[in-house]
């Protein structure tokens, strides 16, 4: 089992801050940061991936202020909880003194007629499907 002092979930900008700030403000503590992406996206910037930015990959947030201050990146996803310890979906297991729960937010779909029709898409912070979406508005004529 792997042991950490201070254990975050949550990969977005929320999780970054607490991860650096933990290890800044405790250098001496083992800090480790738990997502499921490989890239994480920054949620402000989703508009801009739409027309402003070359590239949906313009918009990942960076590891490199995790590494330089020292935090683990855990890239697995949490199946359960026990006390102190979180069981990962690849079988490992991490034991922790703090957790901390960064995992951000979703966005509900409301119910509204035709929501689900072809054309109609939502934002979501997911790389793949942003990329698909940017190439879908690249196409259209008009996009309300």
């Amino acid at each position: 089992m792997e042991n950490y002092d201070v254990l975050i979930i949550g990969g977005g900008p929320a999780g970054v801050s607490c991860a650096i700030s933990a290890k800044h403000t405790y250098p001496n503590k083992q800090v480790a940061l738990l997502r499921k992406e490989n890239d994480p996206l920054i949620p402000c910037g989703i508009p801009y991936v739409l027309k402003s930015l070359k590239d949906v990959d313009e918009n990942i947030l960076p590891d490199d202020p995790l590494y330089k201050a020292g935090v683990d990146i855990i890239i697995d996803e949490v199946i359960n909880k026990e006390d102190h310890s979180l069981e990962l979906s690849s079988g490992r297991k991490l034991s922790f003194k703090k957790l901390v729960l960064a995992t951000g937010s979703k966005a509900i779909i409301p119910r509204i007629e035709g929501i689900n029709k072809n054309g109609v898409y939502f934002i979501r912070k997911n790389k793949q499907y942003l990329s698909e979406l940017r190439e879908k508005v690249k196409e259209a004529s008009k996009v309300i």
